[in-house]
This record gives C-alpha cells, structure tokens and sequence, in this order.
C-alpha cells in the first residue's frame, strides 16, 4: 500500500496475552514513531473530518448493548445533561435502568453510570467525552453482557492511580470488558483477544467512509504507558 501521510490514519496494536490494545491517534501519518519536529506536519483528523470525529470513533469501540461507566471532570458540561441520581454510598451499583453517579469531590472528578441501551445518555457521553484531555484522561468502561451490578469502587480506584492505567497488565483486576481511554487527544482500547477482529473491522469501515486508510502505527502508540513525545 502507498503511504501517503495525509490519507493514512496509524492504527498501533498490541497483544498482551489476555488483552489487544488499540491506539487510535487524533493524526494522520506514516506510521513512523512520533517526533516533535515532525508532529504538526500531519493533519489532525478533526481538521480532515470535523468535530464528530471522536463521537464517531467512540461509538464504534463502544457497544451500546453494554452498560457504560465514564469516568470525567466534575464540570463537564455533558454530566449536567444527564438525568441522572446520586448513588448511595453502597459500592456495588444496581444496574436497573437509571443512571447512577459517584462524585469525588476532592479530586474534581465523577463516574456515571449507564446502563445498556440508554442511546440518550450514550450520546450525551459520546458528545461530551474527551473535553479536555491534556492533563488528566478520561475512561469510559463497557462491562460484559447481562451484568446486573457493577463494583465502582475498583473502577475508581484504578482511574485515579496514575501507575495502575499505565500498566496493561492492571486492565484484567477491573470488572469491565472494554476499557476506553481518552488522553491528551488521542484514544486507546482494551478489547479481549475474540472482539478484536470485529473492532478492527468496524475501525477501518469507519477510516474507508471517511476517505482514509488504516495503516500500522508504532507499538509503543497502542497504549499510553509508551507514549511520549
């Protein structure tokens, strides 16, 4: 396949063994490792798309027959949308239809909960995730099929510990399927090794609609423990 930089979207991949992570960048390029004199030669796809880029990406890594956990700033203006209660201080969340959010009043951030098949409150999530990335990432988690409780404790937990989301490893301790993460602009996927063909799939379906190829990206992009400019 001809490179061509600004029609090629570097897709990185990475087994570990229980997981594939997938490392989507918010640039085109040649799939070479990044540098910072070469960063801004490459078109960015919201410049090459728009703005519903990341809302088009996250609904094809997010199966919305799934409940989602989402973790972000306490200020998002997307949570206010949300009609959503405050859950007790129970750590198991029931997941009967309503959303459900736990605030963490000392470190600015909150976790909503929504059940499968809430397409209003998925899109407000997909329309409002990735804000503001720079500094602090946000994580949007789909937990498997038919779950009827969800241990936010451990979700939290892990969010809040810089070492545990850098670590692939720490992904299998969490009681989710699916892990996405939004950070300083780009995403990342944890997929379990049978969902990954499918993802792929859907990745590139969705690269082809846009005019663009899917190409490899360094490894070290597929997840944010390697990324580093």
């Amino acid at each position: 396949m001809k490179i061509e930089p600004t029609k090629t979207w570097p897709i990185a991949v990475r087994e570990t063994g229980t997981r594939v992570l997938l490392g989507l960048p918010q640039r085109l390029g040649d799939g070479k490792p990044l540098r910072h004199e070469t960063y801004d030669t490459f078109p960015s796809l919201e410049a090459v798309i728009g703005d519903s880029w990341l809302n088009r990406v996250l609904s094809t890594l997010l199966p919305a027959d799934r409940a989602w956990a989402w973790w972000t700033r306490t200020g998002n203006g997307g949570l206010k949308q949300l009609s959503a209660r405050r859950s007790a201080s129970t750590l198991s969340v029931e997941l009967a239809g309503e959303i459900l959010v736990r605030r963490k009043f000392w470190r600015g951030m909150t976790l909503a909960v929504i059940p499968p098949n809430r397409s209003d409150a998925q899109g407000i999530a997909l329309d409002w995730a990735g804000i503001d990335t720079d500094d602090k990432p946000e994580f949007i988690f789909a937990g498997p099929l038919g779950q009827a409780t969800w241990d936010c404790a451990d979700l939290e937990a892990w969010c809040l510990d810089r070492s545990a989301w850098r670590e692939p490893a720490m992904i299998d301790e969490l009681p989710a399927e699916r892990v996405v993460v939004l950070f300083d602009g780009d995403v990342y996927c944890a997929c379990l090794p049978a969902q990954t063909a499918p993802t792929i799939h859907g990745v590139e379906a969705l690269a082809t609609s846009w005019g663009l190829s899917v190409i490899a990206g360094p490894i070290e992009m597929a997840w944010p423990d390697g990324c580093s400019l």
